[in-house]
């Protein structure tokens, strides 16, 4: 399943956790009781949030590295508008468990 990076919004990251928990379940033959947290253990797989926190950060902290001086300057919001969300925010989505 690829890396749902940017996607801010809950609904696009709960169906996807949707989708993940299905196919997981079908890939492995296991019943409805076994809980996901299980699944998720036993297979080693991150949830969707955990992956987009993992390349959200990773990406964020390789922009203050950067040789271009338009491209270093991302790792901060240029204008605080409240009403929006920054593609930084990512990094703070809800946990799965």
């Amino acid at each position: 399943m690829p890396a749902q990076f940017g996607v801010r919004h809950i609904k696009p990251i709960s169906n996807a956790k949707l989708i993940q928990n299905r196919e997981l379940r079908i890939i492995t033959n296991s019943p409805i009781f076994i809980p996901r947290r299980i699944l998720h253990d036993e297979l080693k797989i991150d949830s969707i949030p955990q992956t987009i926190r993992k390349l959200s950060s990773s990406f964020y902290n390789s922009l203050s590295n950067h040789p271009n001086p338009t491209i270093n300057c991302l790792d901060r919001p240029i204008n605080l508008d409240l009403r929006r969300n920054h593609p930084n925010s990512a990094q703070i989505t809800p946990n799965l468990f």
